[in-house]
């Protein structure tokens, strides 16, 4: 069992390679080998499966309130779609607390990270020094136009992508290699940090350089109790630089513009439109989940909206000002929940939370609902830090 999660793993870095289409879902082949891991996993031990349900408050909260936003649903249909992305997700995470070893997931955080390396650099070499772009599914090349398309993103749509899964993995190997106290992986460290700055991913780069901090720290002996503070502290404190980095940009903003200047001027007409029209409940309780492709098409929300009509199931370019629309501020006091509910008590985790907040931290920027079906490390942390066996 532990083999195929290293297997579906190393598949998942791969992304977009080994995706196919499948009734408008898009399922990877790492995905497909979770799935079926799960199915084993469900049909073996339902028991322990409803055991691990009932345990974890945030995760049913979570989904009781999504169920009840079936009521203000425009599109059925595309709210089961979308409610799909939390739902698998959620059940790799069951089948991973339920398998969870140690040792499983500090093989495979080294591999997975000498994989997005390795097609990192081949992907890169490829379209700086051969002029040739990697694409997959319905882009062409003309997608990768000016300096987009020279940074490093290896088998990923975009380098955005990429950069997250390569400093998530990389937190998960600093994280057991800090728990078993072996030498420093510096060789890794320095490749990771010099891919995050060939794919030019500012917040990211940025996360790891805290997250090395911490780590280096915590080598070090330092004794304060980085769970308690200093992930969301810094990370939160990346979110604002990021942000200040990024200011002058604002001028030169375009329509087809990808930076954090869009996506704040997407924020600010998002709060524009809700301050103007929202009842007090539709601040509480939003637009409805699944709903933000129909009201930003309708009312042009966001500059991509001026580029023709977007895809109803799509989140845009932040998950931030999507969640508040579509669920209000109760949305965000669920993402705050969750992050102050997996919270560890134990100093060696402090690590395995820093995932679980830099992954919230770069829904400030990314849309990353849909991409927790990638996200084991986020799984792996959560599991890590819900489990009392590892708070000892």
């Amino acid at each position: 069992m532990n083999r195929i999660f290293i297997l579906a793993a190393i598949l998942l870095c791969f992304d977009s390679l080994l995706k196919v289409e499948i009734s408008g879902f898009f399922a990877q082949a790492g995905t497909i080998t979770l799935m079926l891991t799960a199915m084993i996993t469900l049909l073996m031990r339902p028991s322990k499966a409803l055991e691990v349900i009932r345990r974890d408050k945030s995760g049913l909260l979570i989904f009781a309130v999504l169920l009840l936003h079936a009521i203000l649903a425009l599109d059925l249909k595309n709210y089961l779609v979308t409610l799909t992305y939390f739902v698998i997700p959620y059940i790799f995470f069951i089948t991973v607390k339920l398998n969870y070893k140690d040792s499983t997931w500090e093989k495979a955080s080294v591999i997975c990270l000498w994989t997005l390396i390795l097609t990192g650099v081949f992907q890169y070499i490829t379209a700086n020094f051969l002029g040739l772009q990697i694409t997959f599914g319905n882009l062409t090349s003309d997608y990768y136009t000016t300096k987009f398309g020279l940074r490093m993103r290896g088998f990923f749509l975009e380098p955005n992508w990429y950069g997250v899964m390569l400093l998530q993995w990389l937190a998960l190997c600093l994280h057991f290699n800090l728990k078993s106290s072996k030498p420093v992986p510096w060789l890794l460290i320095l490749l990771s940090l010099t891919c995050l700055m060939l794919s030019d991913n500012r917040l990211t780069l940025l996360l790891s350089l805290i997250l090395i901090t911490i780590y280096l720290l915590s080598r070090g002996g330092f004794k304060l109790q980085f769970s308690a503070l200093s992930p969301k502290l810094l990370a939160t404190s990346a979110a604002i630089i990021f942000i200040l980095m990024s200011a002058p940009n604002l001028r030169q903003m375009t329509d087809e513009d990808r930076s954090i200047s869009a996506r704040t001027v997407a924020m600010s007409s998002t709060l524009s439109f809700m301050g103007n029209n929202a009842s007090i409940s539709e601040w509480l309780r939003g637009y409805g989940f699944s709903n933000w492709g129909y009201y930003s098409n309708l009312y042009l929300l966001t500059p991509s909206n001026y580029l023709g009509e977007q895809s109803l199931t799509r989140r845009d370019n932040s998950e931030i000002y999507v969640t508040l629309f579509e669920m209000g501020i109760t949305g965000l006091l669920l993402v705050l929940y969750e992050i102050l509910r997996t919270k560890p008590r134990s100093k060696k985790n402090n690590i395995a939370y820093f995932i679980i907040c830099s992954t919230f931290v770069c829904g400030l920027f990314y849309p990353i609902y849909t991409f927790f079906l990638y996200m084991l490390p986020f799984l792996v942390a959560r599991s890590i830090t819900t489990d009392k066996k590892n708070e000892q």
